[in-house]
């Protein structure tokens, strides 16, 4: 998908849940990343991101923003469920869900 605002031209490209085991998590990610990124080159884009739909309602979104294994040529954000369990607890900030309850 491909959406534009004035200028703006950014791909998104959605997935299934990314797993909470961290080297399948990983493992995933850098298909994805690798798939988006010559989809970007081949279209002439530079900006994308990957959207990983939430496994559960009650997972928070976590977004991902830059890795040095990312490419540098492109501008690439990576967006994905985690459960909350994982993170410590924010008092100040709400996470915002990604699926309606």
């Amino acid at each position: 998908m491909v959406v534009t605002d004035k200028s703006t031209r950014v791909v998104i490209e959605t997935r299934g849940p990314r797993s909470h085991d961290p080297a399948q998590a990983y493992f995933v990610s850098n298909g994805a990343i690798e798939q988006l990124s010559i989809r970007l080159r081949l279209s002439g884009l530079k900006d994308g991101v990957i959207f990983f739909y939430p496994s559960a309602a009650t997972e928070i979104p976590i977004v991902g923003t830059g890795s040095s294994e990312w490419p540098q040529d492109l501008n690439l954000c990576e967006v994905f469920g985690a459960d909350p369990s994982e993170y410590p607890d924010d008092d100040e900030v709400e996470p915002t869900p990604l699926v309606d309850e």
